[in-house]
């Protein structure tokens, strides 16, 4: 995983970014290994410079979360008492940022307007085109575990031809 995490510390560098927001989603599953659904309670993960990784979390998620041993500060927030001081608490926790890079094309409204509350110095700029990419250059795991998929996937259907007759 830490090779992943320098990807998306590569992006903030390359793009002159203070910090990148991650949503629940595929970038997120990349990052962490766990497959969180994009859902009505806000999971963000914010990566930055000059801090360790936050986990902002449903508390319900925080759990999932810790089994990961995943190195982040989590900050939980129960629904009784809604995320927005969650979110203030992450920004006080990370301190000033200047400019956020976000999945622009999967954050929504509600997380745009509670990250602009949390930073509200920080320009809040759509990089989904940078974030998009790390997943894209696979590490020698990643190409051995596709060639493995692909074999067993090959294997499979060699046994379901052999196995189907025309009646």
């Amino acid at each position: 995983m830490q090779n992943r995490v320098e990807k998306i510390m590569r992006v903030i560098e390359s793009n002159n970014l203070d910090a990148v927001a991650l949503i629940a989603g595929p970038n997120m599953t990349y990052l962490t290994g766990a497959d969180f659904h994009l859902m009505e309670r806000p999971t963000v993960l914010i990566f930055s410079k000059n801090y360790k990784p936050v986990a902002i979390l449903p508390n319900l998620e925080v759990d999932s979360f810790k089994v990961l041993k995943f190195d982040a500060e989590i900050i939980s927030w129960k629904d009784s008492e809604g995320f927005n001081d969650a979110f203030i608490k992450a920004g006080e926790t990370i301190g000033n940022l200047n400019k956020i890079g976000v999945e622009g094309q999967r954050m929504r409204v509600f997380e745009f307007d509670i990250m602009k509350k949390a930073f509200p110095n920080a320009e809040i700029m759509d990089t989904h085109k940078a974030i998009v990419e790390i997943r894209l250059c696979k590490d020698d795991s990643e190409i051995h575990n596709l060639r493995k998929a692909i074999k067993i996937s090959e294997d499979a259907l060699e046994t379901t031809l052999q196995n189907v007759k025309e009646i």
